[in-house]
């Protein structure tokens, strides 16, 4: 408790500090976003029944592509596999034998070989692999690391993780599934970066090699064969949280507390992060940002050089603002969750994909869940 207040003096401290400005930066206006209604912008828009005999469990998180879904449940120890639309299996091994945890850490997923890989609360080092759609327990994984943050696949025979090879030490490494050593560290990442870890790498693939690192300058760098480089730097102005927050905290435990309460306590307009970035070069890419409550969502593109924001994404007739829920590899979805007459809104007329996902919703039984898939324009 006398570290965190000390640390939290500190921060409080540098509390208008001058920022250290990467003057190469590329600055996000977020002053000029617009508010736009989501039909306006969006395209190849879907709305899909999630279909099951039993009640899925409220979400925590979702994960997937067009034809292939896991959802987490908010109880941490259920995962449903849907492969179009349909539920084709579910994982529920709550125990302490072999192939059960229990709580569920993160999931990621191989769709080349059909493996399912858990990371469970009790022994992040540790991770337990599934065959999907049948989700039986195939084997572990042991890392041999400090602690293991977050694991997603490279390619088949190969895992890149955000880890600590030591104490406070956190990087980005690639694993040998077969031999089950460590083949290469990939870069370092900052201590910020590894406590949001589940987001740096969220849209890597081998076809999209890029990964996230946030800071008083975030950057998008892309993961060569021997190298990793950064290819564009951004920082959101006068929405920037000072060096101090991202710099200079070393305890992970002490920085979830310290900024959790520095957060709360400030501008709740003030940006975190940015999730889901798609990158083709500096003059067209893509990614949205969120504050550092992590309840507000903005979009932003950059086509041709020329850049544009939006928020809002209303659906006249609904209490909704559109947010991804996941990313697809090209476009986003939303998982809807609830009773319909929650979503209407009373004083304005439904609009015809209003009206669609109200017709979906009303047709699931046991108010299962909903997805709105969409692209941006």
């Amino acid at each position: 408790m006398k570290k965190s207040f000390l640390l939290f003096a500190t921060v409080l401290m540098c509390v208008g500090c001058n920022k250290k400005v990467d003057k190469e930066a590329y600055v996000v206006d977020c002053d000029q976003v617009q508010d736009v209604l989501f039909e306006d912008v969006t395209t190849n828009v879907r709305v899909v029944p999630l279909m099951s005999s039993e009640p899925l469990g409220a979400s925590y998180s979702v994960m997937g592509s067009d034809d292939e879904v896991f959802i987490r449940d908010n109880t941490h120890e259920y995962v449903y596999y849907l492969k179009d639309n349909k539920l084709q299996g579910t994982l529920h091994s709550v125990g302490r034998g072999p192939g059960e945890y229990i709580t569920l850490k993160h999931i990621s997923y191989n769709k080349n070989n059909k493996v399912l890989y858990l990371q469970h609360y009790e022994d992040s080092k540790t991770i337990l692999q599934y065959s999907v759609p049948d989700m039986k327990y195939i084997g572990k994984l042991t890392v041999p690391a400090s602690s293991v943050a977050r694991v997603y696949p490279y390619d088949d025979n190969t895992l890149i993780m955000a880890m600590e090879s030591e104490p406070n030490k956190p990087g980005v490494f690639l694993y040998d599934i077969k031999s089950q050593q460590i083949t290469r560290k990939v870069c370092d990442i900052g201590t910020f970066s590894f406590s949001y870890s589940e987001r740096i790498l969220e849209t890597f693939s081998k076809d999209h090699p890029y990964m996230s690192q946030f800071g008083t300058t975030h950057q998008i760098c892309r993961i060569g064969a021997d190298s990793i480089d950064v290819m564009f730097k951004f920082n959101f102005g006068k929405y920037t949280p000072d060096a101090m927050v991202y710099g200079h905290i070393e305890d992970l435990a002490d920085a979830e507390r310290v900024l959790g309460y520095f957060f709360d306590s400030q501008n709740s307009e003030m940006v975190k992060n940015f999730i889901y970035p798609y990158y083709t070069d500096n003059e067209n890419l893509s990614f949205w940002y969120t504050n550092l409550m992590g309840d507000k969502f903005w979009y932003f593109k950059m086509e041709n050089g020329k850049a544009e924001m939006y928020k809002g994404f209303r659906i006249p007739g609904l209490n909704l603002e559109v947010k991804p829920s996941f990313s697809t590899g090209h476009g986003y979805a939303m998982i809807i969750e609830g009773v319909k007459e929650s979503l209407i809104d009373p004083d304005t007329p439904l609009s015809p994909l209003a009206q669609k996902i109200i017709d979906v919703m009303s047709s699931q039984n046991d108010n299962n869940p909903v997805l709105l898939y969409f692209d941006i324009k």
